[in-house]
Parts: structure tokens; sequence; C-alpha cells
């Protein structure tokens, strides 16, 4: 089974870490990568020893460029077997897949709401086949394709296939001048408002006056409006008397191995997660975590895999309060998290189904 995922490629979040975890050759599908930029992404497929291809700069305020890319997409498929050719995002569906001459899949990871350009440019194009990383994104489908139901599969993740040692761990921290005893609460996700980082600032500023914490913020920002919110940021936690106790990382090239030296990830969404991979790359870590249940979270986490609380200052301090005050509780927490993300999100597991969804698709098409 051979399938070319069309993507942009220039920005790297939650549908970039699944395509990265798709690029192995040791799995049951194979996998090449058609992207439009070139970028993080495509370095990280390359390195994982993956097929990509560069279609060239499509954007829609440049008509020709996008005919450039449609017709190296084209021109790709007609060159090399693919069985399928799958879209992850509205803009890939609307942009570069439309008309292409194969069996087409689309894998929604984002909500939708029918009202962006590129959900009404991606109602032209009828795919074979719907897929959605959640139920909770499932229910949006009908807004931009009325009376199609999608099939959800959960999306594979790059679970850490090596444990940190305890000088390992030890090594991150004192990179980043940890003290052993401190407890390192983490939040790595998009600079983007609904994340709850600044409700989190918040939350911690009840507990100033506890001092077993530290806080680290992962990634950097991608455009201007994130770049606006990260100083933003920067401005709250020093208003806060937060300064000392926050610390803002940047880009960090290996999160999971983050992940295994902090010790709790809390990232309270003010807004639904079409599904929520960071919870689960956490989870994989053996981090406890805190989250809002909103949105696909609530199909992650359940009391006995995390904390979940209400996207208010108070409620969200006083879980990370328990969880600072009670060592064996993040234990116990950390260690049944594990097998919850394999569970969900395996990239053997996961691909597999992928591969045998295709493949009953084909099969339907041939019949």
């Amino acid at each position: 089974m051979r399938i070319l995922h069309i993507h942009s490629g220039n920005r790297y979040g939650g549908i970039e870490s699944v395509l990265r975890a798709m690029a192995g050759r040791d799995h049951s599908v194979q996998s090449a990568f058609a992207l439009s930029f070139e970028g993080r992404l495509s370095k990280e497929i390359r390195d994982a020893g993956g097929e990509v291809y560069i279609l060239g700069e499509a954007r829609a305020s440049r008509p020709f460029g996008v005919l450039h890319a449609r017709s190296k997409l084209s021109a790709l498929l007609r060159q090399r077997h693919f069985d399928v050719a799958m879209a992850h995002s509205a803009w890939a569906l609307s942009l570069l897949a439309h008309g292409v001459n194969a069996p087409l899949v689309f894998y929604q990871h984002d909500l939708f709401k029918g009202e962006h350009w590129t959900e009404k440019l991606a109602r032209r194009v009828h795919p074979d086949l719907i897929l959605a990383n959640s139920s909770f994104t499932a229910q949006t489908t009908s807004s931009v394709f009325p009376g199609r139901c999608p099939q959800v599969l959960y999306p594979p993740a790059a679970l850490p296939t090596h444990a940190l040692t305890a000088e390992e761990i030890h090594a991150v921290r004192s990179r980043h001048s940890v003290p052993h005893h401190r407890v390192v609460i983490l939040i790595a996700a998009r600079f983007e408002k609904w994340k709850g980082h600044g409700l989190l600032l918040e939350a911690l500023a009840l507990l100033r006056q506890n001092p077993l914490w530290c806080l680290w913020i992962a990634g950097e920002p991608q455009n201007a409006s994130e770049r606006q919110f990260h100083d933003c940021l920067q401005v709250t936690a020093a208003g806060l008397g937060l300064r000392e106790r926050v610390q803002f990382l940047g880009h960090i090239s290996d999160v999971p191995v983050l992940m295994q030296a902090a010790d709790i990830y809390c990232q309270p969404n003010t807004g639904p997660e079409p599904f929520g991979l960071a919870f689960v790359e956490a989870l994989a870590s053996g981090l406890p975590v805190v989250a809002s249940p909103l949105g696909g979270v609530r199909e992650i986490l359940e009391p006995v895999w995390g904390l979940l609380a209400l996207p208010k200052p108070r409620d969200v301090a006083a879980m990370i309060e328990r969880l600072l005050e009670d060592r064996q509780l993040r234990r116990r927490l950390g260690d049944l998290g594990k097998a919850r993300a394999a569970e969900l999100c395996d990239p053997h597991t996961q691909i597999a189904a992928l591969g045998r969804t295709v493949e009953s698709l084909l099969n339907r098409k041939a019949a």
C-alpha cells in the first residue's frame, strides 16, 4: 500500500507531527509526501528516510503558483505509483488536490465552521473517503461536506522509543538551570490564545507562594500574530511577578525528550481541541496531564489518566497544586498514561488501520 500525503509544510504543529510519525520505513504502509514548502517538516521526513516531493510554493494570492503546484502533483501521480492521494487540510484539499487523477482521501484534523475561504473552496472537491482525527472533529464535517459521514481514525503519534536515564534527565534539566527538587511544569503548544498559555500563567500566579514549581514554555512563534502573543505572554509573566519562575525555551527539536525531563504537562485550553496530540505525547512520556475538558481532549483523558479542570485560574491552580504536593499521584498518573497513549495512537497500529481503511475503499471502487 502506497499513499501520497499532500500538505503545505511551511508550519509545524499537530498535523505535521502526525505526518512525521508516518514517515518511517518500518510501517506496513509506504508513505511519500508532496509538500508545497521546504521547512522543518520536509527535513524531519527526509531524516527519517521518507520520500519528499516539493511542488513549489502555492499561495491563493498567486494563482499561477497554485496551477504550477497542481501540475507538478499531477505529473508525480502519473510517474509514480500511489494507491491513493491523501490531503491533510482544507488548504491542501482545495489548492493542491483539486482534480487529482487518483483516488482521493481527506484526513480532517481541524474543526470546520464552513466559513473560512479554504473550507468554501474545499466544498468543490469530492473526496472518495473522509477520515476524522476524533469523534468531536467528525461532528463538524457536514458544515463543509453535507451528508458525508467521516470515519474516525485516531492519528499515529511518534511515541518515545527510548526512556531517558536519570543521568540524561539531569542533563536536560541542568541545561535549563532547574534544581533537582523543583517540579517542572511544561506546556508545548502553538502560540495561539485558545491553547491556554495565558490562563496557565494566571493559575500559577495564584501559586506564587509555593516554592516547588517552575514553568517551561516550549516552542517559537511561526507568524506575526503568534509573535505578538508570545511577546504579550512575556509581559504578562513579568507583570504577575513570575519572571524568575517561567522560562521561554524557544524552538525545541525533540519535544518528547523535554517531556521526559519535566514533571507535569499542563495545557488548559480555553477553546476545544480537534484531538490534542500533545496530550497523547505527554502521556506517552510518563507525564501526568492537567487539561480542560473541551473537544477531543475528552476522548483522550479521563480521571484515571489525567486531571481535568474547568478553564478558570482557580480550577487549574487547584489541580496543579494537587500534583505539586503529591509525588505518588504524579507517578501513578504518569505510569498509567503510557498505556493509554499506546492504546490511542501507537504508530504501527494506527498506520496499519489506515492501510486497511484505504484498502477497503479501493475494494469498493473496484467492485
